[in-house]
């Protein structure tokens, strides 16, 4: 790839949907400027890892984070409580919801059958899912870059009293599927996590593999990702965060369960997210050549699961949350250096602590 130079994945909000024509092409909002980074002038200069943990302190965070440069792992900790009623602690091996970054994980499995000769992403998605509304004019490149038109079934008026319910494939694309395009397809950006529960539907179809198998198989076995998975609701594991949801009434809140599948519903690790990070700069998973297909931008900087700017590729919105997790992961090639973040509190300001980590990162020798 010749000019992206920083990777940067973040959850996406679950119940805001984000539209973008061709005459906006900076539409998606900048986070808050990071925090000063260097540190106070005094007798005794403070570790890296004690400068983070003030940071951190300030923010009242409560998650883990890797802070990686040239293959170093600085910074590797848990923080916080993973769980308040049995006061268990986040440590390095807690698991968290990852919402969106799933997006990154479904867009290279779409990538990966390309390469098998299964699909293409040029293909009208109508060659997969015959019966669907439109699929002779959506394509594959449509859902993966946000311009299908179909429309974002986290902003309906019936999502919060459906959300935690378990569907099949089938079910949950009668949510959304008989519903109007909100735009002509290629015309527009909006992001639909519709358009990538459809992509995990495709991915299913051509497979012949569950998504959560064929994600297991392809991606989180070989990687050696074994703490990364799909929540169905019912996980019970020691090393699991809960996630809450901070509001005036209810400071501490259980957020409910989210059932987001192939658009927002996998969990990890930081050291996952890791191996994962340090993946996508190999032949591994995919060739170089599918790798730079998809993060290549289409509109307003979108590519396949990323947003791409100059010398910097984020994911596909600003870190928000979804429902008691938010996260952050940034990679800078040129200087290989990684910021993971990951969250069990989804008030945090995740998109400043993760950018000011990054800042802190770019001015300490590995």
């Amino acid at each position: 790839m010749k000019k992206v130079v920083m990777i940067t994945m973040l959850v996406c909000s679950l119940t805001v949907g984000c539209t973008t024509s061709n005459n906006h092409q900076n539409s998606v909002p900048s986070s808050a400027a990071p925090i000063q980074t260097q540190p106070p002038v005094s007798s005794e200069v403070e570790s890296f890892s004690d400068r983070v943990d003030a940071l951190l302190h300030k923010f009242e965070f409560s998650g883990s984070v890797l802070l990686a440069k040239k293959g170093n792992i600085l910074v590797r900790k848990g923080y916080g409580m993973a769980n308040l009623q049995k006061k268990s602690p986040n440590t390095p091996d807690t698991i968290f919801q990852i919402g969106s970054i799933t997006k990154q994980f479904t867009a290279l499995a779409i990538m990966q059958l390309q390469e098998q000769g299964k699909l293409n992403v040029k293909d009208p998605i109508h060659e997969y899912l015959p019966d669907y509304p439109h699929g002779d004019v959506i394509t594959i490149h449509h859902l993966l870059t946000h311009t299908s038109g179909i429309p974002n079934f986290t902003t309906f008026p019936d999502f919060l009293e459906r959300m935690g319910q378990q569907m099949t494939v089938e079910q949950s694309l009668d949510k959304f599927k008989d519903e109007p395009l909100n735009f002509e397809p290629g015309r527009h950006l909006y992001h639909s996590n519709s358009g990538y529960i459809v992509l995990g539907a495709i991915i299913e179809r051509v497979s012949k593999q569950t998504y959560e198998n064929y994600i297991h198989e392809h991606i989180f076995k070989p990687l050696g990702m074994n703490d990364s998975g799909l929540r169905d609701g019912g996980i019970a594991d020691k090393q699991y965060a809960v996630g809450y949801t901070y509001g005036l009434d209810t400071p501490s809140e259980e957020a409910p369960f989210v059932a987001m599948s192939s658009s927002g519903g996998i969990y990890s690790t930081i050291d996952d997210l890791y191996k994962w990070d340090r993946s996508l700069y190999t032949e591994q998973l995919i060739k170089k050549t599918s790798a730079e297909a998809m993060f290549t931008p289409f509109k307003a900087n979108y590519a396949y699961g990323w947003r791409v700017e100059e010398r910097k590729m984020y994911a596909q919105t600003p870190g928000r949350f979804i429902n008691g997790f938010v996260g952050y992961l940034m990679h800078n090639a040129l200087d290989d250096m990684t910021v993971i973040v990951l969250s069990n509190k989804d008030s945090v300001e995740i998109d400043r602590i993760g950018d000011t980590l990054g800042k802190m990162l770019e001015l300490e020798n590995p």
